[in-house]
């Protein structure tokens, strides 16, 4: 008897994911924080053995992200949140989370991030959770659970009863809102095992289309694309919860092969594609450390 078993080669084509999000010629928030998030995988992959660790791409890497974190935050409005454009101040709240998102990692990963900034989108978040915003913006239970995740990353405190309030009724939830929220259980149990989050990431099973037996993807519900949407980055959020919660699964590998079927010209179709596909390839190396012969 002969067991085979074949595993994608991600660190081919990681570099670029990199190169499009570090040099997309255009700058509205996501995007700045979609280049941001690739900056500070250039240090990870270094670590990691799956990029050759050349000084001068990491310095400017690292300066690359000095001066996007400086701009962010140059550009908050004055309620705490973010807009796309800064010459049209209007504060998105799935938006803001974003960029909170994108800092909160940059600040892990060991850059400066002003706390006042942070402290200001954190607040402003809460109020858009408990529906205290002074404009009248009402929040989809899909944002919500962005929203909630998100905060869930920097600090879980005031948290647990939005995301119960979103467990009674999720399986009206699109994919990533079901994802988002298994991963704010993980956060919010951290240190020991989330029954909860477990049973949606059960739950999502039912969202999964298998193309054929080595390779699957997680259909997105239709009408969410204001929230970017699609069946990729919704897939490459379902590796990111299996890593946290199941990471012997073996459905990482099939959802695997899919996202790295679906790069095209190095990257995967926009800035948020690929940013948040990427965040889950690295999850998948940290957890599956290569050796140094697969190079980017």
């Amino acid at each position: 008897q002969v067991d085979v078993t074949v595993q994608p080669n991600i660190g081919n084509g990681l570099q670029g994911g990199l190169d499009y999000l570090t040099e997309y010629p255009y700058g509205c928030s996501e995007q700045k924080t979609s280049g941001l998030i690739a900056n500070l995988m250039y240090a990870e992959l270094a670590k990691l053995h799956i990029g050759k660790a050349e000084p001068v791409r990491l310095e400017k890497a690292n300066e690359n992200a000095r001066q996007t974190i400086k701009a962010l935050v140059s550009q908050q409005n004055v309620d705490g949140g973010w807009s796309f454009w800064p010459e049209y101040p209007t504060s998105y709240p799935w938006l803001t989370a974003y960029v909170f998102w994108g800092l909160t990692q940059a600040q892990k990963a060991g850059f400066a991030v002003d706390a006042a900034s942070l402290d200001r989108a954190d607040a402003y978040l809460r109020q858009a959770l408990a529906g205290s915003l002074p404009l009248a913006y009402v929040l989809g239970d899909a944002e919500r659970a962005q929203l909630v995740f998100m905060l869930s990353e920097r600090k879980t405190d005031g948290l647990s009863g939005y995301a119960d309030a979103l467990y009674e009724h999720r399986k009206d939830l699109p994919g990533f809102g079901q994802l988002f929220l298994t991963m704010t259980y993980v956060n919010l149990d951290q240190g020991r095992t989330s029954v909860r989050a477990a049973q949606i990431l059960g739950e999502i099973k039912n969202k999964v289309v298998y193309l054929n037996p080595s390779t699957a993807y997680v259909k997105e519900d239709k009408g969410y694309e204001d929230l970017l949407s699609s069946d990729l980055r919704t897939t490459s959020l379902y590796l990111q919860a299996l890593l946290r919660i199941d990471p012997n699964s073996q459905e990482i590998e099939r959802v695997l092969r899919y996202i790295v079927q679906n790069r095209q010209n190095g990257y995967w179709s926009t800035t948020q594609n690929t940013a948040v596909t990427l965040l889950g390839l690295i999850e998948y190396v940290r957890a599956h450390p290569v050796n140094e012969a697969m190079q980017v």
